[in-house]
């Protein structure tokens, strides 16, 4: 999504008040770099987007766009350009978070692989300690009967 090139085409509609544009005039005035195919999909963007914020007519052959009274609130309040800026920020709030959780994941596997390299270690400590429990439950018992 281009939102400035997006709300250069409201604010462009906006001086026509409520007369209809075509792509031809867009690209003429605005754009004169771009094909008519491509500012067309600029056309349909802002009508997939925000299809309330503007009054668009598809023809066989051709476009048109039309202000109305949502067209100017919507550029006041930062247009597409304001959309654009939310979205990347989401977008890098998602790649950080998917990096946490593959750091993260990195540290488990490793938590993992020490804990299975200790795990010969560790039972046989708990072995030893239940003989030398059981050894010392014998002595008690030994020691409560022969008082």
């Amino acid at each position: 999504m281009d939102g400035k090139k997006l709300d250069k085409i409201l604010e462009f509609i906006i001086q026509f008040k409520s007369n209809n544009i075509f792509t031809d005039m867009i690209k003429r005035d605005l754009f004169p770099e771009m094909n008519n195919s491509q500012i067309k999909q600029l056309i349909l963007e802002i009508k997939k987007l925000k299809p309330e914020i503007a009054d668009i007519y598809e023809g066989n052959a051709n476009i048109t766009i039309a202000s109305n009274e949502l067209t100017k609130p919507f550029l006041n309040d930062g247009g597409f350009t304001k959309i654009e800026v939310i979205l990347l920020a989401e977008q890098s709030k998602k790649i950080e978070k998917s990096e946490i959780e593959f750091e993260k994941s990195k540290v488990d596997l490793e938590l993992a692989k020490r804990m299975l390299k200790e795990y010969p270690k560790t039972k046989w400590f708990a072995r030893i300690g239940l003989f030398i429990a059981v050894v010392l439950a014998f002595k008690e018992l030994y020691m409560f009967f022969t008082q």
